[in-house]
């Protein structure tokens, strides 16, 4: 019993090492043909010279948002009228009237 299970396990193991060879042979045609067409591109490459340096352009964006009361801003007084709603905004005075009727409770539109 033992011995059979012992060659079962020797066939086995030659089986995997078998297999295992064949996709590695597939493995190779295939960096045969990675190298290839790499040896192509630097073909390419150097037969097509720059004649002037690569010009490089580097930008640096910052953003800073600031944060203030609105009736710093805008002044609001009550000289400008009754709060109202407008569905647009075409002058300073409606833009005051406005901010008063969102803002007279203290919340945001």
């Amino acid at each position: 019993m033992l011995t059979r299970k012992v060659t079962c396990g020797t066939f086995l193991t030659i089986f995997i090492v078998l297999v295992g060879i064949y996709f590695r042979s597939q493995d190779e045609e295939l960096q045969n043909r990675l190298r290839a067409v790499l040896h192509g591109l630097e073909k390419l490459e150097t037969k097509h010279v720059m004649s002037a340096r690569p010009r490089v352009a580097i930008g640096y964006g910052a953003c800073t948002d600031i944060s203030i009361e609105a009736k710093y801003l805008l002044h609001y007084t009550e000289d400008v009228g009754e709060p109202k709603h407008f569905d647009e905004i075409s002058s300073k005075e409606e833009l005051l009237k406005s901010f008063a009727y969102y803002f007279r409770h203290g919340a945001a539109a």
